[in-house]
């Protein structure tokens, strides 16, 4: 079936039709449409990864939508289902892993003119592939010594890096992603759930896997010594291997 074709500036426009409300301002609107937006999509992905593998893999994730959402917001569920599906056609329009949130972002003028509102500044999309490059070649060259290979990044955002990295080892050696191991952290659960979206859409829209993923959320200064608050954890190929290590074990 041919996918239509759906632009960023679209989907944008989409979002901030989600969230109706005369008490706020635009910004905020725009803020509570966007969180809203990833939550819902969060939600389908982790269910279509989930179906897709026919329980081969596991997934554990804790609640994502608020309980504090204003209940005066009108939310437009329609809008809402239509917003989730054009950004699903972008992910299959595009090569796997692409950074689709961060051009979200940048449209909706978070990381510039409404930084301060959000109080998050996100890793320039040019910065975060550029260090990306470095990363993934070492990535690679780890796994020729050792697998699982892990990719980690404790102040992860809404995922750049991390997106950056799968998006080159996909492109240059494909067959590694089942070997690879992301751990990321962020003391933001909503840019963390950004993260885990980009993740697990890209997962289920291009049929892939990746060994597993483990979510957690920390303030990495002062709690550097504990794991944080798990927040999802993802198992593909590490439940395939361990349920394999276990059946040799019996037999």
């Amino acid at each position: 079936m041919e996918i239509p074709q759906v632009s960023i500036k679209k989907l944008t426009e989409k979002i901030k039709d989600i969230v109706t409300s005369q008490g706020l301002s635009e910004a905020e609107i725009i803020r509570i449409s966007l969180y809203t937006f990833i939550d819902f999509s969060l939600l389908i992905s982790a269910q279509a990864v989930w179906c897709n593998t026919k329980s081969n893999e596991e997934l554990a994730m804790q609640k994502i939508f608020d309980d504090s959402i204003n209940q005066n917001i009108e939310i437009s569920m329609s809008v809402l289902l239509e917003a989730s599906q054009m950004y699903f056609n972008l992910v299959k329009q595009h090569p796997p892993f692409t950074d689709l949130i961060s051009m979200v972002y940048e449209e909706l003028a978070i990381t510039d003119g409404q930084a301060k509102q959000f109080g998050q500044y996100f890793t320039p999309i040019d910065l975060s592939r550029c260090i990306a490059q470095l990363a993934a070649i070492d990535t690679m060259e780890r796994a020729r010594i050792d697998l699982p290979v892990s990719i980690c990044d404790p102040c992860s955002g809404s995922g750049s890096l991390v997106m950056a990295q799968l998006e080159i080892i996909h492109s240059q050696s494909p067959d590694l992603l089942q070997f690879i191991s992301i751990v990321i952290n962020d003391i933001d659960e909503k840019a963390l759930r950004a993260n885990c979206l980009q993740i697990m859409s890209n997962l289920g829209e291009h049929r892939l896997y990746l060994y597993s993923v483990t979510a957690t959320i920390s303030n990495t200064i002062t709690q550097y010594k504990n794991s944080g608050k798990l927040f999802m954890l993802y198992k593909g190929f590490a439940k395939l291997t361990d349920d394999k290590l276990k059946l040799e074990t019996i037999l």
